[in-house]
C-alpha cells in the first residue's frame, strides 16, 4: 500500500461538510492477476472524530498464455485422425502405454501434442516446439492452421478455429532407456499487439513405462481315460504366470482348437508381477475340444 497526503481544496486547508476533492495517480501494471483488484482506503482525523472508508476498482488486465498438452503411444500406425477422439488416448489397447524391452525388438513411441492459444486477450506469433528427446530437426513439419502464417495462433475462440494445432512425432527406444521413459516438450510464443510484448511459455510431460516381461504357459489334459477315442471330450486346463518386473496388461490366452470368438480362452487385464492365472476359485481357463476323425494322431494341440 501506498500512503498519499491529500490537501483539500480551499484557503483552510479542511475538508468542509459536502466538499470533494479528486487525486489522480498513474500505475504500471507488471505482472499483475486478470482481473486486476485496486482497493483505496481514505482516513482523516478531526479533533476527537475520525472517519474512515473504502472503496475498490476492477480493471481486465489483457495478459497473453499458451498452452500444451502431450501424449505418447507405443507404436506408429496410428491414423490421421487419431487425436480426434480424446477417448483413444485412454484406452489402453488402442494407445499402449507400455513397452517390452526384454523382447529384443526396436520399440518406437508416438508423440501427439496439442500446442493451443489459453487467452483471448491476442493472438500469438514466433510460436516454437522443442521436446527433450527429440531433436529440432526430426520433429517434423508442422501443419499450422493458417498454411500462409506460419507460427501463428489467433486468440483463444477465434472463429475460424485457428487458435490450436496439433503436431505428432515418433521416438525410438534407445537400449539402456531409463524406466519411465519421460520427455517434456516446451512451447514458447510471442503476443502480438500488447505493449510491451508479451513472451509466453508453457510445458507438458508424457511417459511410457519399460517393463521386463516375462510370461510362462503351462498346459495340462485333465484326468481322463486315455487313449481318447473319436467322439470323447478333452478337457484343457491352460495357466499362465507373469515372471517379469512388471504387470502387464491384456494378457491373452489363445488355443488354436478353442472354438470361442478369435480362439482366445481367457484375457486377464492386468497380470501383476509374479501372478499365476487361474490361482483362486472362480478363476478359469479351460476348454472342451471334441476329438473328431480329422484330428491327428497323436493329438498335439500347442
Amino acid at each position: 500500500p501506498v500512503a498519499l497526503s491529500i490537501v483539500p481544496r480551499g484557503p483552510d486547508g479542511v475538508l468542509d461538510p459536502g466538499e470533494t476533492v479528486e487525486y489522480k495517480y498513474p500505475h504500471t501494471l507488471a505482472a499483475e492477476p486478470d482481473p486486476y483488484v485496486n482497493r483505496v482506503t481514505v482516513t482523516a482525523y478531526g479533533g476527537i472524530v475520525s472517519a474512515r472508508d473504502t472503496a475498490q476498482t476492477t480493471v481486465d488486465v489483457l495478459q497473453a498464455d499458451i498452452g500444451v498438452e502431450k501424449f505418447a503411444c507405443v507404436g506408429d500406425t496410428f491414423d490421421a485422425d487419431f487425436h480426434l477422439t480424446p477417448g483413444n488416448f485412454t484406452d489402453p489397447v488402442l494407445c499402449p502405454q507400455a513397452i517390452n524391452v526384454a523382447d529384443g525388438n526396436e520399440d518406437v513411441v508416438t508423440y501427439f501434442i496439442r500446442v493451443f492459444n489459453a487467452s483471448p486477450a491476442a493472438a500469438l506469433e514466433n510460436v516454437e516446439i522443442h521436446d527433450s528427446l527429440v531433436a529440432d530437426a526430426d520433429l517434423g513439419t508442422i501443419t499450422w492452421p493458417d498454411a500462409a502464417r506460419p507460427g501463428v495462433l489467433d486468440a483463444l475462440g477465434d472463429a475460424e478455429n485457428e487458435d490450436e494445432v496439433w503436431h505428432r512425432y515418433t521416438y525410438t527406444v534407445p537400449a539402456g532407456a531409463p524406466d519411465p521413459l519421460t520427455n517434456t516438450v516446451s512451447v514458447a510464443g510471442d503476443a502480438i499487439g500488447l505493449t510491451p510484448v508479451q513472451h509466453v511459455t508453457a510445458t507438458a510431460a508424457a511417459s511410457i513405462d519399460l517393463v521386463t516381461s516375462d510370461l510362462r504357459l503351462s498346459k495340462t489334459v485333465a484326468a481322463q481315460a486315455d487313449p481318447f477315442e473319436v467322439g470323447d471330450m478333452v478337457t484343457y486346463q491352460l495357466q499362465v504366470q507373469n515372471l517379469g518386473s512388471s504387470p502387464i496388461a491384456n494378457v491373452q490366452i489363445i488355443d488354436p482348437l478353442y472354438a470361442g470368438a478369435g480362439h482366445v480362452v481367457c484375457t486377464i487385464n492386468p497380470l501383476a508381477s509374479g501372478a499365476t492365472y487361474p490361482a483362486q476359485p472362480g478363476d478359469d481357463c479351460t476348454f472342451t475340444h471334441t476329438i473328431t476323425a480329422t484330428d491327428p494322431n497323436p493329438l498335439v494341440n500347442r
